[in-house]
């Protein structure tokens, strides 16, 4: 979550107010510019606030096995914490109903997530009955009526939770009281691990058993290893996570929604959560819609770096890598601001190769997709013309998942934004794909289909260890 405290005179109180399944009360708290993180009596992590507060402070609390992580304002705390805590309530600001003495903090709020789940969408838009808002206002002065597309990591709109939140009382027949609800379960395919049983192997032998398995001895030669939810294999090495939201789709029948995905199948990196809808994948970037790239008040050259939810540039470029197509819209709206992709003066930058300068909006090299029907004044792209005019063309296969825009410094531009689309992927890198989700007996038909993959010794390779592994 993101807040900016509304009143400098009253810069305390609770942000996050939790109870667990095991009746534990966990809460997240300021005071001044320092913080706490408790559960019930036991103080979990401390940590301090930037000075600053013009700007809006970030906070990212992350329960990993056996690791409590906590990110504020760009500072990162780890420690050990081998409590698994299931929250059946998740609340901002103070308890509801308030039944302790506690104040909530009154702040301004946006990007508000809970497992990936947008809670401020999921109130305002979606009349979510497992979501109960009191005491809440616009912070600011915006129709959001229009706010439209998938919320999954779009921008919240900002809204203030007051120090004086009112009693909830639900009516007789409603079946999702805010304290009952299984609130915001984890995306679709996330399983809750459950403990392992105690190794009883020797350490050579333990240490086969791959990402955080079990292992049982079963002689002085053999042993058994015991996979975590979510792992398969001889030795637990391989992950049953979706490497995309094609595979999500067409292999594991998952719904629509936030996915876990594992781009590299076998968990060497931690997994991502994208936005699948129907086999389609939608990634968003943090660069937001009509940033200003040119203007006659601009003195130097200029550069912007995008980054994508959830994902590293070595994920991304792999995931796209094992999609059949990538696609990412650009919208180019100038005053007097031409591109020049030809003279280099404007070129982006892809995950999937970054010495490669990308000088083009469309097919063609050095053009827009004006070139199809005629750019204004004979020009390559209309904003070439020099005019009030706009351009609009599509990045596709590597040439999507842009990294990075340069506009080169021309003291007789006026002014031009851009605006640059989520990306979105879907499809197969092979024709035919093959997966194996559990332990599996090869019909012989099968491989005809593994012989048409392995086309080369690398693939062939590895479907040779996959067989003896499986």
């Amino acid at each position: 979550m993101e807040f900016k405290f509304s009143d400098a005179d009253a810069k305390e109180g609770i942000l996050v107010y939790g109870e667990t399944s095991e009746k534990q009360i966990f809460k997240v708290y300021v005071v001044g510019m320092k913080g706490k993180v408790m559960l019930d009596e036991e103080n979990i992590m401390e940590f301090e606030l930037r000075t600053d507060d013009s700007l809006f402070h970030n906070i990212i609390v992350r329960f990993s096995p056996g690791t409590f992580n906590l990110y504020v304002d760009k500072v990162v705390q780890r420690r050990h914490f081998n409590e698994s805590l299931s929250f059946t309530t998740v609340q901002f600001g103070a308890p509801i109903p308030t039944d302790v003495s506690e104040v909530g903090v009154t702040a301004c709020v946006k990007n508000i997530y809970v497992d990936h789940h947008d809670i401020i969408d999921l109130m305002m838009f979606n009349n979510d009955s497992r979501v109960l808002a009191t005491k809440v206002r616009p912070c600011i002065d915006e129709d959001l009526s229009d706010i439209s597309g998938i919320k999954l990591f779009s921008a919240d709109p900002l809204v203030v939770l007051t120090s004086e939140p009112e009693i909830a009382t639900a009516s007789e027949d409603d079946s999702a009281s805010i304290l009952a609800a299984n609130l915001f379960p984890s995306p679709a395919n996330k399983k809750k691990q459950h403990s392992m049983a105690p190794t009883s192997c020797e350490k050579p032998n333990a240490y086969k058993c791959q990402n955080g398995a079990g292992c049982k001895k079963d002689s002085d030669t053999e042993f058994t290893c015991f996979c975590r939810d979510g792992y398969i294999g001889k030795f637990c090495q391989f992950t049953t996570l979706p490497r995309s939201c094609s595979e999500a789709k067409d292999f594991l029948k998952l719904p629509n929604g936030p996915t876990w995905v594992d781009v590299d199948g076998n968990q060497k990196l931690d997994p991502s959560v994208a936005a699948c809808v129907d086999g389609v994948t939608h990634i968003p970037h943090n660069m937001a819609q009509s940033t200003v790239v040119r203007d006659a008040g601009f003195q130097n050259h200029s550069l912007f770096v995008l980054s994508y939810r959830d994902f590293n540039t070595w994920q991304l470029a792999k995931y796209m890598k094992n999609s059949q197509t990538c696609s990412q819209t650009v919208n180019y709206r100038c005053n007097k601001a031409p591109l020049r992709f030809k003279e280099g003066r404007t070129w982006f930058k892809s995950v999937t190769n970054s010495t490669k300068k990308i000088r083009q909006m469309g097919k063609l090299d050095n053009s827009c997709v004006c070139m199809d029907t005629g750019c204004q004044s004979g020009a390559k792209c209309n904003c070439d013309s020099r005019s009030i005019t706009e351009d609009l063309g599509e990045l596709v296969g590597e040439n999507a998942g842009i990294s990075e825009v340069v506009t080169l410094y021309d003291e007789a531009d006026v002014h031009a934004a851009m605006s640059i689309s989520e990306l979105k992927c879907s499809g197969y890198q092979n024709e035919n794909p093959i997966r194996f989700t559990g332990r599996t007996e090869l019909q012989k038909n099968l491989f005809s289909k593994l012989a048409k993959y392995a086309k080369n010794a690398s693939n062939s390779a590895k479907i040779r260890k996959m067989l003896r592994s499986v």
